[in-house]
Parts: C-alpha cells; structure tokens; sequence
C-alpha cells in the first residue's frame, strides 16, 4: 500500500534533503529557454511536465511523430550524431494560483514569496508556502495509469497524457477563510522553440477556445486543453483566468485541482481530460506514489569520515534515475516516440545518438519495462540516414542496443523480449557482425570517425574500443543465454583488450597509461591526432571512464588509474585547474560538459581521491533542481544547456556497479556484492535494490555483510570485502555461498590485510610541480580564450596557474598583467565561468590579488582582456570540429576571426609576485602576444 489516505499524508511525504528551491531561484529566468530553467520535472512516459520553484505549473510535453533526419545539414541545425527527430507539442502554460482575500490579489508564484520547493519521494515537486495562518502546498503530478499496459508488462505505465495541478490549503486560524481562488494560464502552445520568436510568434500562434470551463488550445503538432474543476472562465488581458469562490472553515483542508490534458487534436484531449475527471486527485497520486516508492532503491550509506559527501552522491544517483526515465516517452500503447537528451531538451524533438545507451540503461535500473520498449525503437535507429556517411560513421551509437540488450537482459533474466519482438536478435546480431567489418587488417581494434558530435581523436578510439568490448561479451552471452553459441563474439572480445595492451599504452606522468587511442597504420586523414604517443582525454567520453564496468579491464588496471589521473592533471591539455574539469577539447573555446564531471569521480580509484572528486562534482550538481546540467559553468551558475542524460546516465551505471558493488545475472540468478566505493557502510533496504529481491546490510569496520533473499528462488551470493582505507584498490577477499528462499547469509571477512595511505588530488599536484615548475614555481597559462554560449563578439579569457614547489609557503600572491593603453582587462572571480561576471576594467595594468599558497598546492588567476576593437568569433571554427593539440600554454593568445584580412596583435607581460613566509620576493614573468587573426591562416 502507499500510505497515502489523506492530502495531509501527500503533504508529509518525506522530501529530498540536498535539492531544495526557492521562488527568488526563478527570477528573471522564465524566459522560454525552459532547459535553463529551476524546473523540477516528472514524467509518467507519456507526458512530461515541470514545475518551477516560484509554484508555477510551467509547461507539458506531449510527443506525437518520429521520423529521421538529414544530419549535417546547417538549414535544419542537424549535425553528426542526430540522427532522427520527434515532433512535439509543448504548452507552456505558466499556470499559477492567486487568492483574492479581503479585496487584495495574492499572487502564489511571486518570486518575491517566502516558499520552499522539493520533490517528495524523489518524483513530486511540492511547493510549500504560507500565507497568514493559511499552509499551502502545490503539487504537480503525471500520474500513471489506472491499470496495467500490455505493451510494458502491465505496469501502470505509460499514463495518462495529462497532469494535476493541485493546491491544498489548510485553515490554521481560529476562523473560516473565504476568498476567490483564481488560476492564470497562458496560450502559448508551441512546436519548435522558434515559435518563441518575436518575428514568428503571431504566424505560428496556436488556435484557441474555450469549451465547458476549459481552455483548449490547438496546432498542428497536438492540443493541450486547461481545466479548473468547479471554475468560471474569463480572460484578464492576454490571459485565461479561471475563478471559484472558497470557504476553509477552521482547522480544516481544501484542495483545489487543475487538469492539464494533452492530445493529437480537440477530441483526443477532451477524452483525456474526461478520463482524468472520472477518478478522484487523491486516487491519482496514491497511485503514483505506491508505484514510485515500490521501484525507487532505497539504500542508506555512510563513510564515517566523508560527512555527508555519501549521501548527497546517493541523492544525485536517485536524481539521475529519474531524470533519464523522464528522458524517455510513448504512445499510449508504449511504443517509445521521444528519447530526450535533457528532460527538457534545448534541442526540442532532436535525438542524440549518443545518449541511447547511458539514458536507456540507467532507466532500466528502475523500469525495465519501458527499456525494452526503448531497445525496440533503437533497433532500426542507430546509423544516419544519409548517403554522405561512411559505414563506421558512429559506431558508439551504432552498437547501443546490443549493449542495452545484454545489460537488460542480465539485469531482467527475461529471455522472452527475444521472441516478443520478432526480429530482434537477429537485428543485434547484424550490428555486431556490421562492425566486425571496421575491424582493423592485423590488430582487434575497431575504427569510428564520430563518438557523437565530435570527431574522436584517434581512428581506433580507445572508448569506442572497450564499449565494444562489452558489447561483443554482450551478444555472446545473450546467445548463450539462448542456448546458443556466442563463443566467436567472446574471442573478439579477448582480442580486442589484447590489442589494446599492445597498441594504447605509453609512458605518463603516473606511470604506463592509455593514450586514448591509436591510428595504427592508418592514413589519418586531416581528422586526427597524428602522434599515436600524444595522449588525450575527450571531456565529453563517457565510455573510457566505464571500462571496468564494462569489464575490458579490472577496477585497479595500472594503465587505466594512470589515465584516469592524467586525465585530471595540467597533463592532460584540456583539463581546467579552474574548475578541476576537462574542456570538451584541447582547442579555443571552453565547453567544460557535466560528462567530465562524473567521468573525474568514476575514474578515481582511491578512498582519497573519491573523496576529493566527490566533493568537486557536487559543486556543480544544482542545489535547486538536484541535477547535472550539460554545461555547469560554474557553482553560481549550474544549469546551462539542459540535464546532461550522458554523464548522469554513465554515473548511475558506474555508481551501482562500483560504489555500491552490485552486479547481477539474472539468467543464472547470481548476485555479487562488492562495494569498491566511498561509502564504507550501507543498508539496502527489500524491493530498495533495483528490482533485485534482496536485504543488504553491509558494514565494512566490523567487516560483516548479511545479506537477505527475498526471492521465490535460490541464488548464488557473492560477496567481496576490500581492505580497509580501500577505494577499488587491490583484490577483494570473495566468499560465495547459495542463498535459499527466505533464507539469511552472514557473510565475514577474514584476514584482509592492514589499511593503505591512498592516491589523492594532493599526488598528481606533487607530480605537476616536480615536472613543471622552474626553481620551484609554476607559472604557465592555461586554458582556452573564450566560451560557448558567450556572444558573438566576446573578450579573451586569459588564466594563469601558479604553483608552489619551494621549501616555505607564500603568504601573498599576486599576478599583474600589463598591456597597452588603450587596451583594457579586469580581474574575473574564480569559478565564474561567464565572462559577463568581470570586475572593473582598468587601462594599462590590472592586478589579481591571489591570497596566499601553501607548499604543494596550485590555484588559478583570471583575467577578462579587452583588445581595443572586439571582432567576432566563427563559431564553427575548426578548433571546435577536430581534435587539435594547442600549442605551450604560455603560448601566444590568438582567436580566429572573419572580420580581418591581416593579424591584430599587442605584446602583454603576466608578471607572477610572490612574498615568502620567510619574507623573501621571489618573480615569474610570461611575455606573449594576443589578438586576433584571420581565418585559417595562423
């Protein structure tokens, strides 16, 4: 049972503790770009809303026709990596409640309102606020259906294609309350975010009416249709309004609900709105919540000394979770339409090739059911259309549903999807034996030109190869499954981390690494990186960070941890000190993505620097909406872009398999519990274990794990204890046992060996500064010249790192930049990734006051410099496009430009200043040129 008897038990329900939103959150933000926006979202498969923290109802999503597309085509803004697209209606609705008392207009979604909003139970946004001695909560819901659907193994999934919008107010005055309750919503019912346009927006306008009390709206992509029960409709300027007069007697609640219904035309969202109606709201979200709350893990960690770094990265797991099933939408039969890459997405309707498999797999961690819907609509989704592309055009895209296969198929034991879908496996089996064509003439490695966007930086990409990997074991353990022989697949397999052992390793700062990738022997084409020894580490690449989950190499694989650090080191060109993050690329403009976020915690391999990756990455987790965004520019500045599906995606699978150790096999009814993550303490609570049937309680001082079974059947139960201080250092001590039904394993650890001294952040600065720094100082530039989504025209953003390798600290550090007159620069905050936030500019000279720095530490100083003319960047600069390594970081500042013919260059002298503890001075200076030159021709 839910629990739920009452709208005070909805009222109650338990609230997220790190996520949490206030009306001032959503000033000056409603602007139409509703991915940028505080919303919090909730799907139900079918239709996906958001509800923003000032209490408002934003908008609905409602997807109707998928169809694929003609990639690279700048007309229609498709480039590599979209494949096809989905039509959608999208209402944005912007409805929010007032209360007309005493001949004054209280308006609930004042950004001005003292106000509180969390999701209850992870999925429900509630907006809790007061107004005197009235208490008020708003509740949005998409409530799942009231029976099962066929198509998703009669779950209640999908549900309606409509929504509830429900305010409950309860009376706490010694006296009745009475008033007009009044709900404003707008008619803006959209197609494409062009819609918005000004120059559009009257051409493009939806058709409306107003039919029995409800609002209907119509275009051609779909209808939404607004319903207050009970309410009197009119239009207040250029809104619709809809009033009902109340009466709160004391100590009593009443509750008020508006439904929001979606369709393919008039008659369709009549139908829906009728079927919302016949059910009482209470019985809607009591519905909800049993479903969510019976799917949802419930899971309890700890790392005694971590603080609560643990518990937020398990709330951000949830988050994830959530955030990738609301990614995913049907048809009222669950045939999937929509696969979003953000929920919303900034590319309305566009589908990124390479989110199929983090969005789909980290979704079948909580349904299954509709993962298989979602493998079904890939099968004939993952190459481009088009007869300009080579056949390994994408091949992380292309081999996507065989890896979702075999994971879904572990996860599930479900061998009957195979003949539920006629075709299916012998669909799979054509990927694999397409792509058994790219293999290169001697070695086992697979070539790709695109990983999604962007180009990889090498011919035979390194996490092209260990995704293939998991998806040759894949296919040969679904055959296997079958009864069939899969063993030619698991020989590739094998082969293909042979090759990589004997083509990717080189020498690093941290010992024998992963380059990354390789081009062999052949041609790069003008498209790679032609040094096969010149390491580098896309910050968009997920799958390198996945390699022990996939299983192409153990969690402590030398080369691998290697990688991993450089990756999160001055070493590697792309990576920001700044903001301890990887750029998209080692080029000009700085794209610092969510992807590189979660692959700096996943990669980290010691307790030490989990804790230190950790504790950066929840800086950029939005403390409002609880989620990863694409482009985190920075803590003041967390939601740019849309929800980034990749990475949270990649981190669920990375924070299930590792941090909590659980990896199951359905088919053979086996579980392995090996936690080799930060929590050192954890209780999974039964049905809190992502559809496995087990209770957990795992306790790594006292070096004890008992463990339930819960299921009808027997199960093989592993379990591995690490050595304590460990991350996923070293061998784990395995006990193996079987576990009947109902029956309960204690599990100890025997003689595991004594604590280690781990890896940390504090390590690879050691080994930047023993090779970087001269006479014990480091100061170099750093970083790219300027950011997307800045304007066409923007400054040059110069940083400095500074490092300290002396014997005594440095109490005060400051770097000035001197440059000529009529020349300009202020001194930007650190952290501020836009540009927009510089301080005052000043003429000549401009000095950043750097603190102070103790021995074996690094920080940054930033600079905003202004030549005397600004000229406009080219967007789509080549930089941008490929896989170029820049040139030294203390290098000349040039950005391209199409508005000259010849360069634009003035001299700038960073002069570093340093004053010791011991009271010496000691000086650094860098001279370098900055400016612009023409296109093409540096």
């Amino acid at each position: 049972m839910s629990g739920i008897n009452s709208w005070e038990d909805v009222v109650q329900l338990p609230r997220t503790v790190y996520q949490c939103g206030s009306p001032s959150d959503a000033a000056g933000l409603l602007t139409g770009k509703i991915y940028e926006e505080p919303l919090l979202v909730q799907s139900n498969a079918r239709i996906l809303i958001g509800h923003s923290v000032n209490g408002m109802f934003r908008f609905s999503a409602f997807p109707s026709k998928v169809y694929p597309v003609p990639i690279n085509n700048r007309d229609f803004g498709y480039c590599q990596g979209m494949n096809h697209h989905t039509d959608n209606t999208l209402y944005l609705g912007d409805l929010r409640y007032s209360l007309i008392m005493n001949g004054k207009t209280i308006s609930l979604a004042d950004c001005l309102r003292k106000a509180e909003t969390r999701y209850a139970l992870h999925f429900l946004p509630v907006t809790q606020t007061a107004e005197g001695d009235l208490d008020i909560s708003i509740i949005s819901c998409a409530p799942v259906s009231e029976k099962g659907n066929p198509a998703l193994k009669n779950t209640p999934l999908p549900g309606p294609a409509g929504a509830i919008y429900a305010l409950v107010i309860k009376n706490m005055s010694g006296k009745n309350s009475e008033g007009t309750l009044r709900l404003s919503a707008s008619k803006s019912l959209i197609g494409d975010y062009e819609d918005l346009k000004p120059e559009y927006r009257d051409m493009n306008a939806a058709v409306f009416a107003v039919r029995r009390g409800t609002l209907m709206l119509s275009r051609p992509e779909g209808s939404a249709g607004v319903h207050l029960q009970g309410g009197r409709c009119s239009f207040l300027g250029d809104s619709f309004i809809s009033e009902l007069d109340f009466s709160i007697p004391t100590g009593e609640t009443r509750v008020f609900c508006t439904y929001i219904a979606m369709g393919n035309d008039f008659c369709t969202v009549t139908s829906e709105l009728y079927g919302l109606l016949r059910k009482d709201p209470l019985d809607w979200i009591s519905r909800t919540v049993q479903f969510w709350r019976e799917r949802l893990p419930a899971v309890e960690p700890a790392a005694g000394d971590c603080g609560d770094i643990p518990a937020r990265m398990h709330e951000f797991f949830i988050r994830c979770l959530l955030d990738n099933f609301n990614c995913l939408q049907t048809d009222s039969d669950g045939n999937l339409l929509a696969l979003r890459q953000g929920a919303p997405s900034h590319g309305f309707g566009t589908i990124w090739g390479i989110d199929y498999e983090p969005t789909i797999v980290s979704a079948a961690i909580l349904c299954p059911e509709i993962a298989e819907r979602a493998l079904v609509f890939l099968l004939d989704k993952t190459k481009p259309m088009s007869s300009y592309c080579k056949p390994d055009h994408s091949v992380p895209i292309l081999c996507s549903p065989v890896v979702i296969a075999a994971f879904l198929l572990r996860r599930s034991g479900d061998t009957g999807m195979f003949t539920r879908t006629p075709g299916m496996l012998d669909a799979l089996i054509g990927i694999m034996e397409e792509i058994t064509g790219f293999k290169h003439h001697e070695e086992t490695l697979f070539s790709t030109y695109w990983s999604s966007d962007g180009l990889t930086g090498r011919r035979y990409d390194y996490g092209t190869n260990v995704k293939l990997y998991y998806a040759f074991k894949g296919i040969a353990y679904i055959l296997e499954s079958l009864g069939k022989n899969g063993k030619k697949y698991s020989d590739i397999a094998e082969g293909i981390t042979a090759s990589i052992e004997k083509t990717m390793l080189i020498d690093g700062p941290f010992g024998k690494m992963l380059s990354g990738g390789t081009n062999l022997d052949t041609d790069d084409e003008g498209l790679y990186i032609k040094d096969n020894n010149a390491p580098y580490y896309d910050g968009e690449d997920t799958s390198s960070m996945l390699a022990p989950v996939y299983g192409a190499c153990a969690d402590d694989y030398a080369p691998w941890v290697h990688y991993q650090r450089f990756g999160r080191s001055l070493f590697c060109e792309n990576y920001q000190p700044e903001m301890d993050l990887r750029s998209w690329y080692a080029s000009a403009p700085l794209a610092n993505d969510g992807t590189a976020v979660l692959a700096s915690v996943s990669g980290a391999v010691s307790r030490g620097e989990m804790a230190d990756t950790a504790a950066t990455a929840v800086n950029y987790i939005d403390r409002v909406t609880g989620s990863l965004f694409w482009w985190p520019s920075g803590p003041e500045e967390c939601r740019k872009l849309t929800r980034c599906s990749q990475g949270q995606g990649a981190w669920a699978w990375q924070y299930e398999s590792r941090w909590l150790g659980i990896e199951a096999d359905a088919v053979s009814r086996t579980l392995t519990f090996s936690p080799k993550g930060l929590p050192d303490k954890l209780h999974i609570h039964p049905a809190g274990i992502f559809g496995l049937p087990f209770e957990i309680n795992y306790d790594e001082e006292a070096g004890t794990c008992l463990i339930k079974n819960l299921a009808a059947k027997t199960w093989n139960v592993c379990v591995g204890f690490r050595r304590k201080g460990c991350g996923a250092e070293g061998k784990h001590e395995t006990v193996k046992q079987a576990a009947a039904p109902g029956e309960t394993l204690m599990f100890r650890r025997g003689e595991a060996g004594a604590s280690i001294d781990g890896f940390s952040a504090r390590d690879i600065h050691a080994a930047e500064l023993a090779a970087l720094a001269e006479d014990g100082i480091l100061f170099m530039r750093t970083g790219g010249l300027w950011y997307w989504l800045q304007n066409e025209t923007p400054p040059f953003d110069l940083r400095f790192v500074i490092g300290n390798n002396t014997d005594t600290g440095w109490k005060e550090v400051k770097v000035v930049l001197e440059m000529p007159l009529n020349c300009s620069a202020s001194v930007r905050e650190q952290g501020a990734m836009k540009l927009e936030n510089e301080g005052r500019r000043v003429n000549g000279r401009a000095v950043c006051f750097a603190g102070s720095l103790r021995n074996g530490e690094r920080k940054t100083a930033s600079f905003v410099f202004h030549m005397p003319y600004a000229r406009r960047v080219d967007r789509k600069n080549e930089n941008i496009c490929r896989h170029l390594l820049p040139k030294p970081l203390s290098c000349d500042a040039l950005i391209e430009t199409v508005d000259i013919e010849k360069p634009e260059l003035v001299t700038l002298n960073a002069r570093l200043e340093i004053v010791t503890e011991k009271n010496g001075n000691m000086e650094r200076t860098l001279a370098f040129k900055a400016g612009y030159i023409p296109k093409w021709k540096q």
